[in-house]
């Protein structure tokens, strides 16, 4: 407990504490939010590190910093922090800082789908095959309702999802993607069970608990701020509908990165969980699949 509050003395450290709890960053990120240099934010982190409130990964050339939520008081310590933080100016303008770096990452996502889009299903085919492991990911959402599918893409998992009597609305930022959907979803003879919805993911096209679940498989680690996406879905659903996230398992394929578009090099299962959590899920146990290289966690919006 003293290397925690010890830690936390110094004004810079509660400004990372602040900033992280909005996910995951990287040290020129870090510096970038705060107006740090570099040494100056490595040296807080590095404090930071070593009393067990935040965890480093080295992943795709990049050091990552995320919260450490496995500790119950490093995880109220830190949920503490960010409640409050908003009472320093400084932390004010951190916050917004971040908002702008996260609206820059995702317009660095919008502008590759667009160029990109097009050569999709060739791209597609370096992910992990999710024909082993869909049906069963698909099959933890509510049958016979409706359910959104977040980053829908080329429509690739619609008729599976229809297939258990949903009615789906399919959600993406990229109209060459909803154009090629929209052609899946005729060539299937599904036209009458999909419909289809321009959106930005951390602002979905969906009125508050219009939906029983919600499938985001392979999208978050496109999201300038994955945990918004998560906040969002939990505004659509209704209380006790469930959330599904499947997602690439954390990762140092830089070549996978820079093909794909990605800004995140893939997640570790309680980062997700942690963010689900925080959002108002409950949430089950990881299931890894793909060797490893793919996880899914399933959530449920509690009761309010």
């Amino acid at each position: 407990m003293n290397r925690v509050f010890a830690a936390l003395s110094d004004l810079n450290r509660l400004r990372i504490i602040s900033i992280l709890h909005k996910g995951p960053l990287n040290v020129s990120e870090i510096c970038s939010v705060l107006g740090l240099s570099q040494s100056n934010a490595s040296r807080h982190l590095k404090a930071l590190h070593e009393a067990g409130l935040v965890s480093r990964r080295g992943m795709a050339g990049w050091a990552w910093y995320s919260l450490e939520r496995t500790d119950p008081l490093v995880r109220d310590a830190c949920a503490l922090v960010a409640a409050h933080g908003g009472r320093l100016k400084v932390v004010q303008d951190d916050l917004r800082g971040l908002v702008r770096c996260h609206e820059s990452r995702r317009a660095g996502s919008r502008e590759f789908f667009a160029r990109f889009a097009p050569l999709w299903g060739e791209l597609s085919g370096l992910l992990p095959d999710p024909s082993g492991y869909a049906g069963e990911v698909i099959g933890c959402l509510p049958a016979n309702a409706p359910v959104a599918e977040l980053g829908c893409g080329t429509g690739m998992l619609l008729p599976l999802l229809v297939s258990g009597g949903r009615l789906v609305i399919g959600i993406d930022d990229s109209p060459d993607m909803l154009s090629r959907a929209r052609r899946t979803a005729d060539d299937a003879g599904l036209s009458d069970r999909v419909e289809l919805r321009l959106g930005e993911i951390e602002h979905l096209p969906l009125a508050d608990g219009s939906v029983k679940g919600v499938l985001a498989h392979m999208v978050l680690h496109h999201l300038g701020n994955p945990s918004e996406g998560i906040r969002e879905a939990w505004r659509a659903l209704e209380p006790g509908g469930s959330l599904v996230v499947a997602e690439l398992a954390s990762h140092g394929d830089q070549s996978l990165r820079e093909l794909h578009g990605d800004l995140w090099p893939g997640f570790e299962p309680e980062d997700i969980s942690g963010m689900m959590q925080e959002c108002g899920f409950e949430c089950g146990e990881a299931r890894r699949v793909c060797d490893g290289r793919v996880f899914y966690i399933c959530g449920r919006r509690k009761e309010s």
